[in-house]
């Protein structure tokens, strides 16, 4: 990345919530990397769509992740009350001591001797999911299996019951879906955020508070030790708790409902994996590429920041288009083709850096389990109907994706 701060023509200006391109976002992607590193987006916000610049600013030091409210606009995009401070506290949006000590926390509970304790658990949950559809009943892939799979796992990790867990994710994920960094949200939105946020923090404080007196070998316990010894506070301890529920749910959620396009009448790479299940991790890491669950990061300029010909100022907004630099045709071969049998697979979908996504282990995992359990279950898996998008700039979710298997 070189240039100076010479005039140039303006880069030409995304829309991300342009309906074609919340469709499928993948061919405006390539008119934009054509075009140049840089595009435009709403004022004071700029985007990264190719490989190399996006990959080499994951790790650049003039880029952080703690973003003032509103960030640099007048406005705070979600207010000063619940659902604001969340937004300012979750992991991802800290840098320095605060993320450093909450990030340790939950670095320590996903070991790779948790994330295999935690695959077995995956494995037998995703067995039994699909126990009801052995005669080969049609059934949704993304409402009857990965939606209560992910459920489960996370459940187990953090320690909520089941109980619990119908009060947890519906509004986690509502909350989650609804932080669009360069979208002002509405009055009403802001209201329904601050009301998700407060029973968020109600039901996770109350299960903190109980992991004081009763611990127990999981996540609430380990925050609860570290509010203990004042490494963190109790604040931090019960948004980030509340963040982990939807940002450690969509991820894994939205790479099986992709799932869908290994199937025929997609790519029909369904039946190669089926034959040979030693290919799965791979097909996981090309799901992952393909169709990246999120489709950025965000980072904020806290110096000049070179990109292409173009300086970008301080306290500018910048999104790595991360699946836009996983479709580079510069990086990757024939990038537009789903393989699974791709050598290559260094893409950039868990981002990078202090800031990449800490439970990436634990999510290979559960979709290579999930996956693993669809073929051990099935000897052919295919659409019962068109899969329906959940349209979103960021995740690559889908609200169903109807299948029918034919059992083994």
């Amino acid at each position: 990345m070189s240039g100076g701060a010479g005039r140039s023509p303006l880069p030409p200006k995304f829309d991300a919530l342009d309906p074609d391109v919340l469709r499928d976002p993948y061919p405006r992607y390539r008119e934009l990397r054509d075009a140049g590193p840089l595009c435009r987006g709403a004022p004071g916000t700029w985007m990264v769509t190719r490989y190399a610049e996006v990959q080499a600013l994951l790790t650049h030091p003039a880029l952080t992740n703690s973003l003032p409210r509103g960030a640099g606009r007048d406005l705070p995009l979600f207010g000063t009350g619940p659902a604001g401070e969340l937004s300012g506290r979750m992991m991802s949006a800290l840098d320095g001591a605060d993320h450093d000590s909450v990030r340790r926390v939950v670095h320590n509970r996903i070991s790779p001797a948790a994330v295999a304790r935690l695959r077995g658990f995956a494995a037998e949950a995703a067995a039994r999911l699909l126990e009801p559809h052995a005669d080969g009943t049609p059934f949704d892939l993304v409402r009857d299996f990965a939606y209560p799979l992910q459920a489960e796992v996370v459940a187990r990790l953090i320690g909520l019951s089941d109980e619990d867990r119908p009060l947890v994710w519906p509004p986690a994920l509502r909350l989650g879906r609804t932080f669009i960094p360069y979208r002002i949200p509405t009055a009403d939105q802001v209201e329904k955020a601050d009301e998700i946020t407060t029973g968020l923090r109600s039901l996770l404080g109350a299960r903190l508070a109980e992991r004081t007196t009763a611990p127990r070998d999981d996540l609430l316990t380990d925050f609860a030790g570290a509010v203990a010894a004042g490494r963190i506070s109790r604040e931090l301890a019960v948004d980030n708790l509340a963040f982990l529920c939807f940002a450690g749910f969509e991820t894994t959620m939205n790479v099986l409902g992709s799932v869908n396009e290994l199937l025929p009448g997609r790519s029909g790479e369904w039946r190669v994996i089926a034959e040979d299940r030693d290919l799965i991790p791979s097909a996981v890491d090309e799901l992952l590429r393909f169709d990246a669950p999120a489709q950025y990061t965000i980072r904020l300029t806290s110096a000049p920041l070179s990109v292409g010909d173009r300086v970008l100022r301080p306290g500018r907004m910048v999104l790595l288009m991360m699946g836009s630099a996983n479709r580079d045709e510069r990086r990757f071969v024939d990038p537009d083709r789903l393989d699974v049998r791709r050598k290559d697979l260094r893409h950039v979908a868990f981002g990078g850096g202090p800031h990449h996504c800490i439970g990436r282990a634990l999510g290979r995992a559960v979709c290579e389990e999930a996956i693993g359990a669809l073929v051990t279950r099935f000897r052919e898996l295919d659409l019962a109907a068109e899969p329906v998008r959940a349209l979103h700039p960021n995740f690559r979710a889908h609200e169903s994706v109807p299948v029918l298997g034919r059992p083994r």
